[in-house]
């Protein structure tokens, strides 16, 4: 494991091999990322793939033969290859083998790329697939975002109005035929620990591609984002959120496991090549 930097004259990005993993983004001598305090969370920004969220019993079954799969996916986990490295951009390189195919029978390679341009991070996503048989994945990102003050004075401003129907979340961490309220055609939602009193936040299918994070009715952050499903998560008491864009869901509490069947799943053929990007601009 080691740690790599990048910077421009705004920004300075501290990123992990281990999971690529953000660890640390200084922007204009400010830290604008939670650090993984473990008294809330170890984490900061840990990189989904080859799912988002949990799988029934952790398992998962492909042409009748069952798999055990970790929530969020293994990459999380597994040490990254700096294979680009520039003063303000750099990315990180992740190959199939022996042990990820027990776990995920495809041969994958996935390119992750941060790149600092004024402001802003820009995240590129790029997954290509080596095998004879048409790919299952997904991907999401799960940034942190540090609050300086109280929780109370945030607010999200989508870029469209919504209705913020979250749906419940049992304890295991699947998805209910349950929702919460938050509020219906609106485009702002107060930020708070309410939003996580079933864990998390799952807003599915909004139409909005970007959100604004606001402090006291001034920017604090800005994101944009390609995936159609938004959660919101944070610990009580915790001086942090997380606003997570993911194309998949979590499974249900009554799922079948059956991977070709879950949904939001991407699909990619042979030979073929899928690219995501989102961008986060911090004021």
């Amino acid at each position: 494991m080691q740690n790599y930097i990048i910077k421009n004259k705004e920004i300075q990005l501290t990123v992990s091999s281990l999971g690529a993993e953000i660890q640390s983004l200084i922007h204009n001598g400010r830290q604008r990322f939670w650090t993984g305090n473990p008294e809330f969370w170890a984490g900061k920004a840990p990189v989904l793939f080859p799912v988002c969220g949990r799988m029934r019993t952790k398992r998962y079954f492909y042409e009748g033969k069952e798999y055990q799969m970790p929530a969020h996916g293994f990459a999380k986990t597994i040490e990254f290859e700096p294979v680009e490295i520039k003063e303000n951009e750099i990315t990180f390189y992740l190959k199939w083998n022996e042990e990820t195919l027990a776990i995920y029978p495809f041969k994958f390679e996935f390119y992750l790329t941060y790149k600092l341009e004024n402001s802003t991070l820009k995240v590129t996503r790029k997954v290509l697939n080596h095998g004879e048989n048409k790919m299952y994945f997904s991907l999401g990102s799960h940034e942190s975002y540090l609050l300086e003050g109280k929780i109370e004075d945030y607010f999200l401003r989508f870029e469209k109005e919504e209705d913020f129907h979250s749906i419940v979340v049992d304890g295991d961490g699947l998805i209910t035929d349950k929702f919460d309220n938050f509020g219906d055609n609106t485009n702002k939602l107060q930020v708070g620990y309410y939003l996580v009193k079933n864990d998390t936040a799952v807003f599915s299918n909004l139409n909005s591609r970007k959100v604004d994070l606001l402090r006291n009715n001034e920017k604090y952050a800005s994101l944009t984002y390609d995936a159609p499903n938004f959660l919101i998560w944070t610990k009580e008491n915790a001086p942090f959120v997380c606003l997570e864009p993911w194309f998949n869901l979590p499974d249900t509490n009554l799922s079948n496991k059956v991977l070709i069947e879950k949904p939001g799943m991407l699909t990619l053929e042979k030979g073929k090549t899928f690219i995501s990007e989102y961008s986060i601009t911090y004021y």
